[in-house]
């Protein structure tokens, strides 16, 4: 690779390696996911199991999202997207 980047004129070696820099933070990036991903599975399922035992034994009650989209849209200051597709008929 360094003998290839070595034909080509030095301006665009500098952009070939700042491209490289670039796809190798990605991957390191990746990585991290990757791995915090896989170390999650264990949490992930013991969470679930908790939930669905909850749910049986009558502790969980469904989640209305309307009141939390509300407040967060109202925090940020945007009208509720609903309310913004009835206005544009």
């Amino acid at each position: 690779m360094i003998k290839m980047l070595e034909t080509l004129p030095v301006h665009m070696q500098e952009h070939v390696v700042e491209h490289v820099r670039e796809y190798i933070d990605e991957m390191r990036e990746e990585l991290k996911w990757n791995e915090a991903f896989a170390n999650s599975q264990e949490k992930l399922a013991a969470a679930a199991k908790h939930a669905r035992e909850e749910i049986k034994a009558g502790l969980a009650r469904p989640l209305d999202i309307s009141g939390i989209r509300r407040s967060v849209f109202l925090k940020i200051g945007w009208r509720q997207p609903d309310r913004a597709m009835k206005n544009r008929k």
